[in-house]
């Protein structure tokens, strides 16, 4: 117990990914654990790697279905932040999420601040953003990048270079 931080609150990152190439990324940049969702349920995985359900839940996929899964799988008064762009039609049970006073969050782009923040940890070398860079492609590779993109592999951050 710090002086400093009498409390201690411990932070743990943890992300469902189907992607091999993607679930080695984020290991290297800092989650905690790493789930395959073709091989287990993350939710009851989550528990058992770390005795409760999640306190938050960033769905970032945008495929039908999540949002009830999220619903699903995080603590009562828990907050679902909805990242991911389905588009087309997506169904859920808000009774379960009444049930459990779920706070459902829906985001869309970045403010300011937040590339300000960005930035700011790029010239301190706090993020490694080379190493975020998975491909670098010019135009006439963009097209290919880009469909590769729908079956994702170990693309982090493709760039388009001139």
């Amino acid at each position: 117990r710090s002086t400093l931080f009498p409390y201690t609150t411990l932070f743990r990152s943890v992300v469902s990914e189907r992607a091999s190439g993607r679930r080695d990324l984020s290991a290297r940049f800092g989650a905690t654990h790493v789930i395959d969702p073709s091989q287990e349920e993350p939710g009851p995985r989550f528990e058992a790697l770390t005795g409760a359900p999640p306190d938050a839940v960033f769905e970032c996929v945008g495929a039908p279905g999540l949002i009830q899964d999220c619903v699903g799988f995080v603590r009562p008064r828990g907050r679902i932040v909805v990242v991911g762009v389905c588009i087309q039609p997506d169904t859920f049970m808000p009774a379960i999420g009444v049930v459990k006073e779920v706070s459902l969050q829906f985001v869309v782009a970045y403010e300011k601040r937040d590339f300000e923040f960005t930035l700011s940890m790029l010239a301190d070398q706090r993020i490694a953003s080379e190493e975020m860079v998975t491909d670098v492609v010019g135009f006439d590779g963009f097209s290919t990048a880009f469909e590769a993109l729908k079956r994702p592999s170990t693309q982090c951050k493709v760039m388009l270079e001139p």
